[in-house]
């Protein structure tokens, strides 16, 4: 996914799935290559049944915060509770999400 190659990402992740339908990592992967090739309700779908599985996935709360703020309209309220979960599971901050979600409006 890093690599921008979200096809292959998701038949690696599919069948990873398909092998083992509780893997939460590759669910995050497959919810995250979803949303790289814009397939937003389905990456959304993984990456909820990966927090199902695991609840502790901070990449899975991470993602679904950004998820949360692509939408139109954004909801910035899911976004936030999705990333303060992330941080709290030991996510590292993002710069960006700190300004829309966590920094006072108007500073």
């Amino acid at each position: 996914c890093r690599a921008g190659e979200f096809d292959n990402a998701v038949y690696v992740a599919e069948s990873l799935i398909q092998e083992d339908p509780s893997n939460a990592i590759a669910r995050v992967i497959l919810g995250t290559a979803y949303f790289g090739l814009g397939k937003t309700h389905d990456a959304e779908k993984q990456l909820q049944e990966a927090l199902k599985v695991n609840p502790k996935l901070a990449e899975a709360h991470y993602n679904l915060a950004q998820i949360s703020l692509s939408t139109v309209p954004a909801d910035t309220n899911r976004a936030r509770n999705h990333y303060i979960s992330a941080l709290e599971l030991g996510a590292k901050p993002d710069t960006n999400l700190n300004s829309l979600l966590l920094e006072p409006a108007g500073k």
